[in-house]
């Protein structure tokens, strides 16, 4: 919480890329985009927990909420299985 902002932002600009890109490359290897979504989020809250059992770290579940914020996200703008973005030439 008394980290600095600058590195804070990377960190969540970092984490949402990766996620992100995460249930896009599900969805484009077949999944459906409600099951990428969710495995990950299962995937990053069972790791949560697990981190419980670790000295000096404490369990938190905003790495799945925000998986679900993206999966939101990705369900408006209408990205599903086999969408391809438009190549820039």
């Amino acid at each position: 919480m008394a980290g600095d902002l600058a590195i804070d932002v990377m960190s969540f600009l970092q984490k949402f890329f990766l996620y992100g890109s995460l249930i896009w490359l599900l969805t484009q290897a077949g999944w459906q985009l409600r099951s990428a979504i969710f495995s990950t989020a299962l995937i990053l809250f069972i790791t949560s927990e697990a981190e419980r059992f670790l000295p000096g770290r404490s369990a938190e579940i905003s790495d799945a909420f925000m998986v679900l914020v993206i999966g939101t996200i990705f369900a408006l703008i209408g990205i599903k299985r086999g969408d391809v973005p438009a190549q820039i030439s």
